[in-house]
């Protein structure tokens, strides 16, 4: 997560972990936690799911033509 005790930054996942979770990579219990909870974060989570895919079609797509 992006935030610490201290830390002034937001509150949602960083990059790392909604891409890891979008990819099907481990995530720790307290961003899991988090994402089960935040919309906004469970929102840019798949907005990164639809990115990964993107770029998996179009490296199938390319392969097939190779």
């Amino acid at each position: 997560m992006n935030a610490g005790p201290a830390d002034t930054r937001s509150h949602h996942l960083d990059l790392g972990d909604l891409v890891a979770e979008v990819t099907g990579q481990a995530i720790d219990d307290r961003a899991r936690e988090h994402l089960t909870r935040c919309e906004h974060c469970r929102a840019e989570a798949n907005r990164w799911g639809l990115v990964a895919g993107g770029v998996r079609g179009l490296a199938a797509a390319t392969d097939r033509k190779s």
